[in-house]
């Protein structure tokens, strides 16, 4: 009888280890889920919500919270530290260094730890900003940066300072258009740094006149394909200023570069070039009028004076034509072209290209190119004043000046007449045959006539 009873009192024993195993979880279970759900609170997550109850879920399986362990044991001695705090420091280590390495080294650490969706999608948020960084350096090349969008603060500023640099504009102001053009050059403006270049050549905006540092901002612009930039370095190649060594061959090739581009001024250059057969061409007048007319076209004052020139002569496949050169000088002169204004003098002061005489307009068109320095403008504005012609009251030292300034530039007329000025002392000079006799044998050189007559009628051989 007594043996009987042990497997009823064994497996009774049993039971009661079950159920007191049963009991510790469940009390394990609901100090997890109290956890928990204070932690949600914390979260944001407003309690007895779906989301509230999802969120203490997550949370419970992220820990092994509810699960029963496989066998009751003794409760362990509990940590200084928990391990929901442990992952709470780590995770506002992440957020505070704020790197995609910081939240990958969370994620290593706790894969499907409580905020291990938040972690990934700072990464990707990370992965994301790089790619797209790399796209727009792949899809917008360097020679395209600077005119990239024509909104652009580099963009503003450089048709800002194109208004400002622009000749016989009330706002003209050179100071403050150097500094807008500089502005958008180091942003990679191509246009900027060609007409930075510009300003520099010429001495503009305050700009002490420095052609290297015109070649620099050329070369920079050019290379990123800029039209006005390949023209302007081809010039400075074609005259070997700016420290370039004079190469006609490399001047051309720009021009073509620029005149492909549409460019007037490479098409005008490069019409110069052949009608004078340099830089490797042969002489071709029907090519230079071809580009000639290209550019004139398009308003270059510079293609209408030489095709102004090319009709006048009758050169190449072109008739000669007054009415058509006269036409295209006086295009030219009220650009402001002293060559133009010059020519288109001279043929008033004649009565030449089908033009009456007018002495008045004459005068008028020698002073506006005499005041840039044109030294033919110069010499003839001299004679009007020596002979009081052309509405000008006789004034033989103004004379001598203009003559003196024509002369210093080489000009064969303005060395005559300034050697007929010493040789009679006229204009304040005091009477100097030497120094005259010395003017006349430069402008005979150059084959001006009245230089060879007065040397003969002082016994010279020329």
């Amino acid at each position: 009888m007594k043996a009987s009873w042990r497997p009823v009192f064994y497996r009774v024993e049993v039971l009661i280890s079950a159920l007191c195993a049963l009991l510790f979880s469940f009390q394990v279970y609901a100090q997890d889920t109290e956890v928990a759900r204070k932690k949600c609170v914390e979260f944001g997550f407003k309690d007895k919500t779906a989301s509230h109850e999802s969120c203490v879920k997550q949370l419970l399986q992220s820990t092994g919270g509810g699960k029963a362990p496989s066998k009751p044991a003794a409760a362990p001695a509990a940590p200084a530290v928990s391990p929901m705090q442990r992952e709470d420091k780590f995770w506002d280590d992440a957020k505070a260094a704020g790197n995609k390495e910081a939240f990958e080294a969370y994620l290593e650490s706790y894969p499907n730890g409580a905020y291990a969706g938040l972690a990934r999608a700072n990464i990707q948020r990370f992965v994301e900003a790089a790619e797209s960084e790399r796209k727009t350096l792949v899809q917008v090349p360097p020679s395209d940066q600077a005119r990239a969008t024509s909104g652009s603060t580099a963009e503003a500023n450089y048709q800002r300072a194109v208004q400002l640099a622009t000749p016989n504009n009330s706002t003209r102001d050179d100071t403050e258009a150097v500094r807008l053009f500089r502005t958008a050059a180091e942003q990679g403006h191509s246009g900027a740094q060609a007409w930075l270049g510009f300003m520099y050549q010429n001495g503009r905006g305050g700009l002490a006149k420095d052609d290297a540092e015109a070649v620099r901002l050329y070369r920079l612009a050019a290379n990123h394909g800029d039209a006005v930039g390949q023209s302007r370095l081809g010039v400075l190649f074609a005259s070997g200023l700016g420290g370039l060594v004079k190469d006609d061959a490399e001047a051309v090739r720009l021009y073509r570069l620029s005149a492909n581009q549409g460019n007037a001024q490479g098409q005008a250059f490069l019409g110069y070039m052949y009608s004078v057969g340099r830089g490797g061409l042969v002489k071709d007048d029907a090519e230079a009028v071809r580009l000639y007319r290209l550019a004139a076209n398009q308003g270059s004052a510079y293609a209408q004076l030489n095709l102004g020139s090319i009709y006048e002569a009758g050169l190449g496949s072109l008739n000669k034509d007054d009415a058509e050169a006269v036409r295209l000088y006086r295009l030219s002169a009220n650009q402001g072209n002293a060559q133009a204004q010059s020519r288109l003098g001279y043929l008033f002061a004649t009565g030449q290209g089908g033009l009456s005489m007018d002495e008045t307009e004459a005068g008028r068109l020698f002073r506006l190119s005499a005041n840039q320095g044109n030294a033919s403008a110069q010499s003839n504005l001299g004679y009007m004043y020596s002979a009081g012609r052309g509405g000008l009251v006789k004034d033989d030292a103004e004379a001598v000046r203009l003559y003196r300034l024509s002369a210093n530039q080489g000009n064969a007329q303005g060395q005559a007449h300034l050697g007929s000025a010493y040789e009679q002392g006229r204009g304040g000079l005091s009477k100097n045959v030497a120094e005259a006799v010395k003017l006349f044998r430069l402008a005979a050189a150059q084959g001006n006539t009245t230089a060879k007559a007065r040397l003969l009628a002082l016994g010279i051989t020329p």
